[in-house]
């Protein structure tokens, strides 16, 4: 089967995760397209015809691929972690911005690749992270399944290959208790 797999590749340690499932996802004897490897990291001084190749392989690499593995989250250097800043949430005045905890977001490109996935309506996506129960709504609603673990990936990947979707969607009402 041909998986597009999305994933951020811009530190060490989110290149050796997503290496991992790469790894993973061609030792169950699969082709995968992943564009840490096949594409290439655009310079920011790119000229447009160079930015315009590199987004054209990626959308025609996921339109021609029969499942979407995205990797939701991934390690952040201290350095690089991010602060949310939020407004309180409160029926009166407002009492000022609190600055939130930090956090680990889903890559901006691997969230584009997820909604043009979602809106073909033909390539199932299944979302890597490690913890399904924190996952975005709009995230987790596109994906036919989160998996935490290769384990579990390797039998929604089966299953998907198989073509059996309800046993799938059986799955993920048990863990959402729907």
């Amino acid at each position: 089967m041909k998986i597009f797999l999305a994933g951020p590749f811009f530190n060490p340690a989110a290149c050796e995760m997503l290496q991992g499932l790469l790894d993973h996802l061609e030792g169950l004897g699969h082709t995968v397209f992943c564009a840490m490897r096949d594409g290439k990291l655009v310079p920011k001084d790119a000229t447009e015809e160079v930015r315009q190749k590199f987004f054209k392989l990626d959308v025609d690499q996921m339109f021609e691929s029969e499942l979407v593995v995205a990797m939701l989250d991934y390690p952040m250097p201290e350095n690089q972690a991010l602060h949310l800043v939020t407004m309180p949430y409160s029926t009166g005045p407002s009492s000022g911005l609190v600055v939130g905890p930090k956090v680990e977001l889903p890559d901006a490109g691997t969230v584009f690749e997820m909604g043009l996935a979602y809106a073909n309506g033909n390539t199932p996506i299944i979302g890597f992270t490690s913890s399904i129960k924190s996952l975005n709504l709009m995230l987790a609603q596109s994906c036919i399944a989160t998996v935490e673990n290769y384990r579990t990936l390797s039998e929604i990947v089966k299953l998907v290959e198989l073509g059996r979707f309800d046993e799938i969607e059986k799955q993920r009402k048990e863990l959402f208790n729907l």
